[in-house]
Formats: structure tokens, C-alpha cells, sequence
């Protein structure tokens, strides 16, 4: 039974051995086909939710800088049980009403602005349930309580600068790592299978959107808009003046190796 499999897979025993690695690295050892059905980004494994339907998220955990955490591109104004928690925010701070779960639109503005609420919400220390899923503590309210704890008078803008500094810092570490556009999706059968059963039946991700998202993305975070790595004018605007080296550096070596790739196709 299950309990017999989770005990191979501790021990890493017979095909628990195997089974220990993850999907993706144990679907890269069968073979057969198997790695192109695992559904991952960069690696590694999704959570229970479906980038074809719930596309904010999708696009929030592809570009993420970490991993497939749902709270760090957390999209929750996206899902219509959860829109009506901060409304004025769709309109103010997205410039548009994201109604359809399955649709791209001004999403690429609500994952960015999601980003920087969990951001904020870990430079704080605080539980990001409570200004990025729920909604319960808006910037301003956490303004007003930094102030109250530690004496220094700030405003939205410096908060937003610090989490956009902090989000950009990381995606240099990926980008030094070699990771780029390209990496930023999700596997192919996400664009070419829709989803069998359900209310959305027949939903699939389309490749040309997929794409002007992303471009969008990275045009609101003032990133390369070919590579998705950070601009050296946005580094500096940033104050990560000490990053502009390992950022030159890494846009020349993701454009050599997107030739390498179009030589070998």
C-alpha cells in the first residue's frame, strides 16, 4: 500500500531508490519519453494547479525566481472567490480587471505587483497570508506600522523600490546560473493539450500569448526584454551597481548560447 511505498522511498530502496529522486530527475533517468510528460518548470515540480487555467500563477511560477512556490507570485486577485477582497487594487495598481482566470491579459502587471507584496511581506517577517493572499494588511498599513516599530518614516514607493531590488537581485543569481527567457515557460504539452474535464474544458496555453506576456513582464520589471535578465540601467537604478558585471556578462553568454541552439536546429 501507500505506506509500503513512502517506506521504499525513505529507505530508498528498489524503486524507491528511484521514486526518492523527484519526477523530473527520475522521469530524466527512464527515459522513453517520460521527462516531456512530467510537468515542471526549470526542473522543478508543480503544485495542484493547472498553468492552463489558472494562467496568473502559471506565468507567476515560470518567471519566479526561487521555485513553484504559490505564495511568491502570489496572483490571488486573479481567482474570482478571492477578487472581491481588495478590488480598488485591480484597477489602481494593474490598470486592469483580470476577470478570467484563463485569461493573460494584465496579468503580467498583477504577477509582478504580487511578487512585491510576498517580497515585502518576508523583508518584514511577516506571514504573507496577510498582504498577499487575503489581503487583511494593504502597503499602506504595513507603512504605518514599520514606522511605529522601528522610527524611520518611508513611503509605497520606497517599499516597492526595496521589493523590485530585491526580486531583481534575485534573478541575477539565475541569470549567473545561466537561466534566461527561454527556461521561463512551462513544458510543451501544456500548449498543446487542453484540459479533458471540468468547467474549463478545452483550455490550453497559446504559445504567441505565452510570449507577449512574458515580454510584458519583463518590460514592467525593466529587464532585458530577449534574455528576461536584468538591464544594467535598472541595476543602477536599483542601487545593485555591484551586480552591472556578472549582468553584462550574462546577457552575452544566454545571447551565445541562443545561437548555439539555432545552429544545432
Amino acid at each position: 500500500g501507500a505506506i509500503g511505498v513512502i517506506e521504499l522511498i525513505n529507505d530508498r530502496k528498489g524503486f524507491g531508490d528511484l521514486m526518492a529522486e523527484g519526477a523530473f530527475r527520475a522521469a530524466t533517468q527512464i527515459g522513453r519519453g517520460s521527462k516531456e510528460r512530467v510537468p515542471h518548470v526549470k526542473g522543478l515540480e508543480q503544485i495542484s494547479i493547472d498553468p492552463r487555467i489558472a494562467v496568473g500563477s502559471g506565468l507567476g511560477y515560470a518567471v519566479s525566481t526561487g521555485d513553484w512556490d504559490y505564495l511568491k507570485g502570489m496572483t490571488g486577485l486573479e481567482y474570482p472567490q478571492l477578487m472581491g477582497f481588495l478590488p480598488h487594487a485591480l484597477e489602481e495598481k494593474i490598470g486592469a480587471n483580470p476577470s478570467l482566470i484563463t485569461d493573460l491579459e494584465g496579468k503580467p502587471e498583477l504577477v509582478k505587483w504580487s511578487e512585491e507584496n510576498k517580497a515585502i511581506a518576508d523583508l518584514l517577517g511577516l506571514c504573507p497570508f496577510l498582504n498577499a493572499r487575503f489581503f487583511s494588511l494593504e502597503l499602506r498599513d504595513l507603512i504605518e506600522q514599520f514606522a511605529a516599530c522601528v522610527g524611520i518614516e518611508t513611503d509605497e514607493l520606497d517599499f516597492e523600490k526595496i521589493a523590485a531590488r530585491t526580486i531583481t537581485l534575485e534573478r541575477m543569481l539565475t541569470a549567473r546560473d545561466g537561466y534566461g527567457r527561454r527556461e521561463d515557460t512551462h513544458v510543451d504539452r501544456y500548449f498543446q493539450e487542453e484540459v479533458e474535464t471540468g468547467p474549463y474544458r478545452g483550455t490550453r496555453l497559446e504559445r504567441g500569448r505565452w510570449e507577449r506576456a512574458l515580454s510584458e513582464y519583463y518590460k514592467a520589471r525593466k529587464w532585458d526584454i530577449d534574455t528576461g535578465i536584468p538591464l544594467g540601467k535598472t541595476l543602477v537604478e536599483l542601487e545593485l551597481n555591484e551586480a552591472l558585471d556578472d549582468a553584462a556578462r550574462a546577457i552575452e553568454a544566454y545571447g551565445k548560447k541562443s545561437r548555439t541552439n539555432e545552429e544545432r536546429a
